[in-house]
């Protein structure tokens, strides 16, 4: 019978650590999400130009736009038809979401094409990385869209630069 009474009172600490477990495993999930939910992953370094552009868009700041560029490349495109910010019209609360992200190589024929348009070496481009974005942007009229535009950024002498104007994409 001392048996008996063991085994209850074994069973009861045990069914009250299974509870309290569970408790715990409750309140960590929790804490987990109500952390990350106020919490932003920082932006990887190869999208920063892609942000910059974004918020050149918004402030309408065509200097910080350019910035975004290697001299060279800033260069050939002010020298071409692609758009600054000044040709986007009223174009406001821009925003992005990439939703997809590839490594390009840098002997890629695309990377090679890219240099010789822009008169830079292919001995200097470190990195290159592919984006799918979903960009999201009040027209004119005041009337939200969303476009998926592709994306391109490269990483000369240790810094990321954009491979694209954002704003001949929208």
């Amino acid at each position: 019978m001392g048996n008996t009474k063991e085994t209850q009172t074994n069973n009861t600490k045990t069914e009250k650590l299974k509870k309290a477990g569970v408790g715990v495993a409750l309140v960590a999930v929790a804490a987990t999400t109500i952390i990350g939910s106020f919490t932003e992953l920082p932006t990887p370094s190869y999208e920063k130009p892609l942000e910059a552009q974004v918020e050149a868009i918004n402030e309408k700041n065509e200097d910080m736009y350019w910035a975004t560029f290697d001299e060279k490349t800033e260069a050939v495109y002010k020298a071409g038809a692609f758009l600054g910010i000044g040709d986007l019209g009223d174009v406001k609360d821009v925003s992005y979401e990439v939703t997809k992200v590839e490594d390009v190589k840098t002997d890629s024929d695309d990377v090679k094409e890219f240099l010789e348009y822009v008169d830079l070496s292919d001995l200097k481009v470190e990195e290159a990385k592919a984006m799918e974005l979903d960009v999201t942007y009040a027209d004119d009229s005041g009337k939200e869209q969303t476009e998926s535009v592709p994306y391109a950024t490269i990483k000369i002498d240790g810094e990321w630069y954009a491979a694209a104007p954002l704003a001949a994409l929208i």
